[in-house]
């Protein structure tokens, strides 16, 4: 899927980028989508000092050609992740995610959706990097075999694959370091998050 993001003040886009599910609620038919937090910051710092637009109208384009209100249920900046409810009238196919980790110089592809909600392939090897002031140290970094990157900005929040389909992590920052958010990452923050919502 594509996911769009209007400012909340003007309704001119802020951000656009790909997104996924990771849980269904049969009851209230309505989905979770795991996308990044880069969806509605309206401000980039290299020192921590982003901000962001919780508030904004974040629209969801499904690949049925309809679209759908995605409400942000919270979003985590040091992990630069989103989750948005979604309410759909039809079940939905959860992927599969990979149990152990990404190795170093795995094959692996990143996915995601371009403006007419075409798929985006890109592949690459997972490669592990000391990170510096930039990089988030739990980010695996792509490799790209001739050295030249596909840096669409449109992959980011989309999926990381292996060459068995499962999920090894989420892509962000695609456009600045090529990376990706380990799959053990996402489902801890998943984990958390469904902990806290059933607290509250």
């Amino acid at each position: 899927m594509c996911v769009s993001c209007l400012n909340h003040t003007d309704g001119e886009p802020l951000r656009r980028c790909s997104g996924f599910w990771v849980d269904w609620d049969e009851d209230k038919k309505t989905g979770l989508v795991l996308t990044t937090a880069w969806l509605i910051r309206t401000k980039d710092s290299p020192d921590s000092g982003e901000e962001y637009a919780p508030r904004a109208d974040v629209t969801v384009h499904l690949l049925n050609g309809t679209s759908a209100k995605g409400d942000l249920v919270y979003y985590q900046p040091h992990y630069d992740i989103a989750f948005l409810n979604i309410e759909v009238d039809q079940p939905i196919k959860l992927p599969s995610f990979c149990e152990e980790g990404v190795k170093f110089a795995e094959d692996v592809f990143r996915l995601g959706r371009d403006n007419s909600l075409n798929l985006r392939i890109t592949y690459a090897r997972a490669e592990y990097q000391n990170p510096n002031m930039y990089r988030r140290y739990h980010n695996v970094h792509f490799r790209s075999p001739d050295g030249h990157g596909d840096d669409n900005e449109y992959d980011n929040g989309g999926l990381a694959i292996d060459l068995k389909e499962k999920v090894v992590g989420m892509v962000n920052l695609p456009k600045r370091f090529w990376s990706f958010i380990p799959s053990s990452i996402l489902f801890n923050c998943l984990d958390s998050w469904k902990k806290y919502r059933r607290r509250g």
